[in-house]
């Protein structure tokens, strides 16, 4: 089961439909069609009822969605774990540095002052000793 799979399935699952789910994901009908069937032939169930307007989840397939929701969701949360920010992430690590800094610049440290308390300089611009 791979998770471009899963994102497939999910998106025919909201769509309705083949045609409208490829074209949200820019693939062509037939990519979709054959991804589905793998999907189905893996897992040894029909994930879909098919009729003249459309599909929807068979009694597998509702029983399927909420599992591909969770891990297209973790996959998503992690890469953006992952991803290059402005913004820290993670624990603040709560173990002083060896040798405090001797200068300071107060708007460098600003996207870290929700995990450490500062007193305030009296003048917030410029370079502060400690």
């Amino acid at each position: 089961m791979d998770s471009s799979d899963l994102r497939i399935f999910r998106m025919v699952a909201r769509e309705g439909t083949i045609t409208q789910a490829a074209e949200r994901l820019g693939y062509v009908q037939s990519n979709v069609t054959a991804r589905i069937r793998q999907l189905e032939s893996e897992l040894g169930t029909q994930l879909f009822l098919r009729h003249n307007r459309g599909m929807k989840l068979s009694a597998s397939g509702k029983i399927l969605l909420p599992y591909a929701d969770k891990i297209v969701g973790l996959l998503e949360e992690a890469a953006q774990a992952l991803s290059p920010s402005s913004e820290p992430k993670g624990p603040c690590p709560s173990v002083p540095p060896r040798r405090p800094p001797r200068f300071v610049c107060p708007g460098c440290l600003h996207p870290f002052t929700s995990c450490i308390r500062m007193s305030c300089c009296p003048s917030p611009q410029g370079i502060h000793r400690f």
